[in-house]
């Protein structure tokens, strides 16, 4: 534990605005968060901004609901909006193209769909 305790931290930050101060770090995780963020470009825009946080080979680990039923229709502004699989596309083509190793597992679970996005900061 004490190694733990010496290695990890938690901290509340800004979705929207994160700071300067969190830098080179190895790891980044979010559950179920960016969702409500207001937007599905909000999220996506945050998902970005997380490898800001990341030194370089840090893995950043977010998951958030899924809509398997549409790549059309879904709900795109609100408290809680549900990303379509064309939106991580979209993003990952992005993300690679500014050098990032980027993959997706899309899971269809029956209670809960959730989308585990890892991603990998490689420049």
């Amino acid at each position: 534990m004490d190694s733990f305790s010496r290695l990890v931290r938690f901290e509340f930050e800004d979705m929207n605005n994160i700071s300067e101060s969190f830098r080179d770090f190895d790891f980044c995780w979010s559950s179920c968060a960016f969702e409500h963020l207001g937007s599905i470009e909000a999220g996506l825009v945050f998902v970005e901004n997380s490898l800001n946080c990341l030194k370089p080979g840090g893995l950043a680990i977010h998951t958030t609901e899924y809509n398997c039923f549409s790549n059309e229709r879904t709900a795109k502004v609100g408290g809680t909006v549900i990303f379509r699989m064309r939106d991580f596309l979209d993003l990952g083509k992005k993300l690679r193209k500014n050098g990032h190793d980027i993959r997706y597992n899309f899971n269809k679970a029956l209670i809960q769909l959730i989308t585990m996005l890892m991603l990998r900061l490689t420049r």
